[in-house]
């Protein structure tokens, strides 16, 4: 994985995303899920191009049960904006660049 995208586990959620300084987009996914392959490059282009504004990180689903119950996962991929360790918006399924760039911009301004 490219170094713009965090891997986050149950263990390191804390310190990656509620403590994070900046907003953090983290994408809930499984090795098995093809749309959640096919958004892997698209949020490794926002993780490049946003870097300043925003950190991308990746929860493998069914690695981390602990994070996938506590945030009521019902699928994947989902995806969650947060912002001072708070949901300040949720995504499911499929979204293209642009719609997603978009999302982002409207929830972080």
């Amino acid at each position: 994985m490219p170094e713009a995208i965090v891997e986050v586990t149950d263990a390191t959620f804390k310190g990656e995303v509620i403590q994070s300084k900046k907003p953090v987009l983290v994408e809930f996914w499984a090795s098995w899920c093809g749309p959640c392959l096919a958004l892997k490059s698209t949020l490794e282009k926002i993780a490049g191009d946003m870097k300043d504004k925003i950190k991308v990180a990746t929860v493998e689903a069914d690695k981390n049960p602990k994070l996938t119950d506590q945030f009521h996962v019902m699928g994947v991929p989902t995806l969650y904006i947060f912002i001072d360790g708070q949901i300040k918006a949720h995504l499911t399924n499929g979204h293209s660049e642009k719609e997603l760039k978009a999302k982002i911009e409207e929830t972080i301004k």
